[in-house]
């Protein structure tokens, strides 16, 4: 498969996004209806329906104007809509979905994080760091986090920025204010858990709504001030983000760092054996929600530990359901 063809696999199915946000046509001009012609073509004409976008358009990209011509495919409506080249097409295709060549100090230059990760053997830049469907903030947004934070008790946005979150939007047939909670592998940023700033559900492509999403699947990763692995002296492994933010904006001793993995409690700690590998003979301390769920996971991530480093187990008792913000 070629440059051109994998870039034409992966907009397959993500042409509305892409052409939105590439030629900034708005959804309801793309929803397979007849409309004026968005350039506006030939307007001493007249005419109010030239213009729609293929049936089959969320997969091909096609347009059609009755004046200015057809446009077979989404990389023909972006020449034709911003009166580029083929080449220049794909690249802003190739923008729009992440899928940027990067240079192998990109993480090094751009995050903290990572300048502490390029130290540890086996780590390198991932080749595709794009998220299409999330469109971060160029700064992190206080009022945002703000609003997430009312639904979190125990977390401020100080514990949030501690660990890297970032705001911005997430586009699921709208965009949602979210933050963004990195995840990170032995190679670097391999994905984010979103959660609405306003605390309801996020739509899924699936129609169905989860409290949280994680863009880039199950891959398995990391949260927490990661940037304290190379100098931390303990560990302590919580259940969720929202955890181990919750701990961060009251304060931790110094020399703690404070983790999460990105699939639940249920998730194999086999899939981490790069992480304790670098933390190994320092001490762990698995702190699991207090339920059943929680209280297994637990047990399963502390033998897990245990080959590697002095693990303890900390449990709350009875069955309450309460977790570390509680």
């Amino acid at each position: 498969m070629n440059d051109t063809d994998e870039v034409k696999d992966r907009a397959s199915g993500q042409w509305g996004y892409i052409i939105s946000r590439v030629c900034g046509l708005s959804s309801e001009l793309l929803d397979s209806k007849h409309h004026p012609c968005p350039k506006h073509c030939f307007p001493d004409a007249g005419g109010t329906d030239r213009f729609r976008a293929y049936d089959d358009f969320a997969v091909t990209g096609g347009t059609q104007c009755n004046r200015c011509g057809v446009h077979a495919d989404g990389f023909a409506t972006i020449m034709w809509s911003l009166d580029v080249d083929f080449p220049t097409a794909v690249k802003e295709v190739k923008n729009a979905l992440g899928m940027v060549d990067l240079c192998i100090d990109h993480h090094a230059e751009e995050d903290e994080l990572s300048k502490v990760m390029l130290q540890y053997p086996g780590f390198k830049p991932l080749e595709d760091s794009g998220w299409p469907s999330l469109a971060f903030d160029s700064e992190p947004d206080i009022e945002k986090m703000q609003a997430y934070c009312r639904n979190k008790p125990g977390v401020t946005p100080n514990g949030l920025q501690l660990a890297g979150v970032k705001t911005g939007s997430h586009y699921v047939g709208r965009d949602y204010s979210v933050v963004c909670f990195p995840f990170y592998n032995s190679q670097g940023i391999c994905g984010y858990s979103v959660s609405r700033v306003d605390g309801e559900l996020i739509p899924t492509p699936n129609g169905k709504a989860a409290k949280n999403k994680n863009i880039k699947g199950s891959r398995p990763g990391l949260f927490g001030n990661l940037s304290e692995l190379k100098t931390c002296t303990e560990i302590w492994k919580l259940e969720g983000e929202s955890d181990v933010a919750a701990l961060l904006s009251c304060g931790i001793p110094e020399g703690v760092l404070v983790i999460t993995n990105a699939n639940g409690s249920k998730e194999k700690g086999d899939r981490y054996t790069w992480f304790a590998d670098l933390v190994a003979d320092k001490p762990v301390y698995v702190l699991h929600d207090n339920d059943e769920e929680g209280r297994i996971g637990g047990e399963k991530w502390a033998r897990f530990f245990a080959d590697t480093s002095p693990t303890f187990l900390c449990t709350w008792g009875e069955f309450d359901s309460k977790d570390v913000r509680d």
